[in-house]
């Protein structure tokens, strides 16, 4: 394999960026899951399903969306 100094400076600078804006971006990204949690906590206070409905719906669905892809991850681990 031929050594690219290109590559592999474009490659070190952003390994070293994500090191860097990661430890910025953590606060950004706390505060957006916290708006998204809020979000979703006020949508299913409000609507008619019981939480337990809801939350058996989704697991349809889930199911369902596994089984038409055909493959799960716990399926995999579960094999190993």
């Amino acid at each position: 394999m031929k050594f690219d100094l290109p590559s592999f400076l474009l490659g070190s600078g952003a390994a070293a960026s994500a090191v860097l804006l990661g430890k910025r971006l953590r606060p950004v990204l706390l505060d957006l899951a916290t708006l998204l949690y809020r979000a979703t906590d006020s949508a299913l206070a409000r609507t008619p399903m019981k939480q337990e409905d809801l939350e058996e719906l989704l697991f349809k669905a889930r199911a369902r969306a596994r089984q038409l892809t055909g493959g799960s991850t716990a399926r995999g681990h579960a094999q190993a």
